[in-house]
Formats: C-alpha cells, structure tokens, sequence
C-alpha cells in the first residue's frame, strides 16, 4: 500500500513540474477608455461608426460595439480597442492607426482623429513564451475635441 501512495505521489508531483505551461502570453491589448453622460445604455450599444484610413481615405462603417472590448456597453464607461472590423492584421499591427474614428449617434457625432498606435514584441526572460506575440502597446494617441490624449486617459462624450 506504502508503495502505491508512494508511485502515485511521485507521479502527481513530476506532472505538476514541468519547465513550461502552455499558456500563450498575447500581451497588452489596447484599450480607450470612454465614458458616457447623458446617454442610456441603450443607446451606447446603437452608435455607429465610420473610420477613415488617413492615408488611403478608405472608409469603413459599422456598428460601435465592433470596437468595443466586450462587443457591448453594459454601464456608461467602456472600452474601445483595435480588433479590426473587417480583414487581419499582425499581433503588431493596429486597425486604428493612422486614423480617424467618427463615432455617430442620433442626433450628433464626435470624432478621434490622428490615431496613433504602436505595438512591439515586448522582451521574454523564459523560453517558455519566446515564441508567442508576447505583444507591448508602446503608444496610444489621438485628438480629442481639441485635446491630445495618450495611452489610459479617459475621454467623456456627452450628447451636445
């Protein structure tokens, strides 16, 4: 019996230790926080909006949730993020940058021009996770009603 408890520990113990888990480390993603005043929830989930390549002048149009981290609003504050609406892109590339983003609701519309945002493959110690897009969000930046913002500053959009 001794034997037995003694191989099933051993056991337990050798598939716990291994060098590497199998986690994949994406990184950082990148995230704008939005806050909302004088609309409801209800509306937030209906905006629409249209970004414009600055370089091409393609525009895109959708639904504002697209960009949203949890694809809806459930309070006055979100996230909007990169994920692009339509094609790929790289670990390292952004569907924001060097954009416009116009975001439209039923009577107005406010606008975050001159996106900026950076990615790079951020340094690994491990060897476990070298391979992985390990990605870094080096800078976020876009204008604002007038005002510069950089990466975590919260914007508020109000109906005007």
């Amino acid at each position: 019996m001794k034997l037995y408890i003694s191989l099933f520990a051993i056991l337990v113990l050798f598939s716990r230790c291994r060098e590497c888990n199998r986690d994949i480390n994406y990184g950082e993603r990148v995230l704008i926080p939005v806050k909302f005043e004088d609309f409801t929830v209800q509306e937030i989930n209906e905006m629409d909006a249209i970004r414009i390549d600055r370089t091409t002048l393609k525009r895109d149009s959708f639904e504002l949730t697209q960009l949203m981290a949890s694809y809806t609003a459930y309070n006055y504050s979100t996230m909007i993020t990169d994920r692009p609406y339509k094609s790929t892109y790289s670990d390292y590339e952004s569907y924001l940058n060097n954009s416009d983003l116009i975001i439209q609701w039923r009577y107005g519309s406010d606008t975050l021009s001159n996106i900026i945002i950076k990615k790079s493959k951020s340094e690994v110690t491990d060897k476990c996770n070298e391979d992985e897009p390990n990605v870094q969000v080096d800078e976020v930046s876009f204008t604002f009603r007038g005002k510069q913002y950089k990466k975590n500053e919260v914007i508020t959009m109000t109906k005007d």
